[in-house]
């Protein structure tokens, strides 16, 4: 299983349902080809552009695997920690 450690994924997903949402970060993680969906990784808080800084901040102090941030009611991105394969 692929695991990334200390990366923030980012996905562009306004138009899909949160549980699709779940499943294919779920998929990429374990290594399974999503497309034509893509989730990209990076330590850059400029892929966060459209979010509020203060809650990008608030999601560095939070040991939850999987955040959502919506903007106007639906999913904008999908951020999460992934935690070292023990």
């Amino acid at each position: 299983m692929r695991k990334i450690q200390n990366f923030f994924s980012y996905f562009r997903a306004s138009e899909l349902p949160t549980n699709q949402i779940f499943e294919l970060f779920d998929s990429s993680n374990k290594g399974k080809d999503i497309s034509p969906y893509k989730i990209e990784y990076s330590f850059s808080k400029d892929v966060l552009s459209e979010c509020e800084l203060e809650a990008y901040e608030e999601l560095l102090n939070l040991d939850n695997q999987v955040a959502l941030l919506s903007k106007n009611g639906k999913v904008a991105a999908i951020i999460g920690y992934i935690l070292p394969q023990k």
